[in-house]
């Protein structure tokens, strides 16, 4: 496979952020095509542990992704609760489990993460709610 070309980011961007394991994080507004609440998924046998599962999202198979262990944090199942996510990059579509939009920010200073400590993480947004780890949805597409 060729090298996965990071998700375009400026500084001013908006983010959709969202809580997880009680993270603060975000994903480009410009990859994001919804939110769906109340989706519990089927799982696949033998999927990677990354893969929650897959809905149906209007007659179309949608898999779902969970970022727990790119985060740092343990893994769960997937509750009626949590949200999900649907970002496309790439012409591949997925959804994300989290367990909380938040809303969308666009106000924060944008910093570059040095230290890479999350594989998926390569922005920072310093914003009103605090710093946002910035996820990169085509590596998150294509993991």
């Amino acid at each position: 496979m060729g090298e996965i070309e990071k998700s375009p980011t400026r500084s001013g961007e908006a983010y959709c952020v969202f809580e997880r394991a009680g993270r603060l994080l975000g994903l480009p507004v410009s990859t994001v095509r919804e939110v769906l609440h109340g989706e519990v998924p089927t799982t696949v046998p033998l999927a990677p542990a990354h893969v929650a599962g897959v809905i149906s999202l209007r007659g179309e198979p949608l898999s779902l992704v969970q970022i727990d262990r790119w985060i740092g944090t343990p893994g769960r199942r997937c509750r009626a609760s949590d949200q999900i996510i649907v970002i496309e990059t790439s012409g591949v579509r997925i959804g994300v489990v989290v367990d909380r939009v938040l809303g969308v920010e666009d106000n924060g200073s944008i910093e570059e993460v040095t230290e890479l400590t999350e594989p998926l993480v390569y922005r920072r947004a310093l914003t009103d709610r605090g710093a946002v780890m910035i996820l990169d949805s085509a590596s998150l597409v294509h993991a």
